[in-house]
């Protein structure tokens, strides 16, 4: 098709181009995708061109929420769109017209057509929809700005009908705009197919990867800026960040000859693999379970009783496996945390005390001192067998964090929560009390032997 120029006057500063992309779940996108509309904004915004994104939503998909969400890998931009995941264009021609009068736009940009040569119509009975969609947006706006995208191929049997059918479907796509396109309302084409390759380009054989958001944002951005100046060409496709996400907050609490793992939920995973490696035997790279999980925590078995292991946790997305979490390591027999550690300030000194833990042999002191910049806790070089412990020869003011581990026979388990002290400070009084006066209130407590003077805290809790 020869290619034709259209040109159309820079935005104004009161008078921003809205554009109004139109599709399906290539368009919409679903939790956890950057999305190509994404990709389109940012190239915009660093043309310094004036545009406004309209439609009449703003959500992506997710399978497990009806309403859909908000769950971008980046949400920090216009999010406004008009798509539907599963929709064709065949139920698509007789909405645009209602879409059109309320957002308005200048420019559509259309990426639609795949569910109709899935499910709906043959090549020619989506290409005439596709025609009635134009009629119909016209209809709201003689003078409306269209682009039309190619479909991008699928990962398909050879044979398949689906190859036969994207080839005719795009090729009268092709001479559609051809023929629907005028002076007042140009219909171009977007042609994000060169060097599109849907084993690295999709994560599922259809539904666009990081790579394949950029290569569509690029077709795209590509024909405004050919046919109508807005913007600039896009450039070499960029390296596609790692995806999806990795897990965060792995927690790995031990068990006799087990761990029990935990982590928290990525947008749009269908799954999570388990990685491990037995320190203590000399593993030095990690094993991948042979199937992922579907859930945010799993158990790991067979393990040997005082060994150390370290676990990973990588998101699963259909075909694509991403980076992997933080490193969580435990040892099986060993004993949980203990629980409600409290620390009291003394002189230069801090009282510790904490909750036992039946089966424990000792217990563990692990100590920083943050005012000095220690990062990191240091472990005391014996254990001691009470529930209870001072820690002497600390430095006065100073901020202190202290947690404790419990010991048994096959070693050392986890360190719970962390409390901080400050030594040479005081207790806090006892016995305060509030009398309400006339906008006033008259405070008492106990006194504390030692003390320079008090503070008194307070908030307006009605305000």
């Amino acid at each position: 098709m020869p290619l034709t120029f259209f040109h159309a006057q820079k935005a104004s500063a009161v008078d921003p181009v809205k554009i109004m992309m139109v599709g399906a779940s290539i368009t919409h996108g679903h939790s956890g995708d950057y999305t190509w509309r994404y990709r389109l904004w940012q190239h915009l915004q660093a043309d310094g061109v004036l545009f406004d994104f309209v439609g009449p939503k703003t959500d992506l998909r997710d399978d497990n929420i009806t309403a859909g969400t908000h769950d971008y890998l980046d949400p920090d931009f216009d999010q406004d769109h008009d798509a539907t995941w599963g929709r064709p264009v065949l139920y698509e021609k007789d909405t645009i017209a209602g879409e059109m009068q309320a957002a308005a736009p200048d420019i559509l940009l259309v990426f639609i057509g795949t569910n109709d040569l899935l499910f709906y119509s043959t090549p020619a009975e989506a290409a005439a929809s596709m025609g009635t969609f134009i009629d119909n947006a016209r209809s709201v706006n003689a003078g409306i700005k269209i682009v039309l995208s190619y479909l991008t191929p699928r990962t398909v049997p050879s044979g398949d009908p689906w190859i036969a059918n994207l080839a005719a479907y795009n090729s009268l796509l092709g001479s559609l705009a051809a023929q629907k396109t005028t002076s007042q309302s140009p219909v171009v084409i977007s042609d994000p197919t060169p060097g599109f390759d849907p084993a690295v380009d999709t994560y599922d054989d259809t539904h666009p990867s990081p790579s394949g958001e950029y290569k569509i944002a690029a077709a795209f951005a590509n024909a405004l800026a050919d046919n109508f100046q807005i913007g600039s060409q896009f450039g070499a496709i960029p390296t596609a960040p790692a995806w999806p996400q990795a897990p965060t907050g792995l927690i790995a609490t031990p068990a006799s000859g087990s761990a029990n793992l935990s982590w928290n939920a990525v947008p749009g995973a269908t799954g999570y693999y388990v990685r491990y490696r037995d320190v203590t035997a000399g593993q030095t790279t990690f094993t991948r379970w042979s199937s992922p999980v579907t859930t945010t925590s799993a158990t790991s078995v067979w393990m040997t009783n005082g060994h150390t292991y370290e676990f990973a946790i990588s998101t699963r997305r259909y075909n694509f496996d991403g980076p992997t979490s933080n490193v969580a390591s435990v040892i099986p027999g060993t004993l949980a945390a203990p629980t409600g550690l409290t620390a009291t300030p003394g002189g230069a000194s801090a009282s510790l005390s904490w909750n036992a833990v039946t089966g424990a042999t000792g217990y563990y002191v692990h100590y920083r001192d943050v005012t000095a910049g220690q990062t990191t806790l240091t472990r005391w070089s014996n254990p001691v067998t009470t529930t209870s412990a001072t820690s002497v020869w600390m430095t006065n003011g100073h901020t202190y964090e202290f947690a404790i581990s419990t010991q048994n026979s096959h070693g050392t388990g986890p360190v719970s929560a962390a409390v901080s002290v400050i030594p040479g400070t005081l207790l806090a009084p006892t016995g305060l009390t509030a009398t309400p006066g006339n906008a006033s209130a008259s405070l008492s407590w106990n006194a504390v032997t030692g003390a320079t003077g008090y503070y008194v805290h307070y908030r307006d809790v009605t305000a």
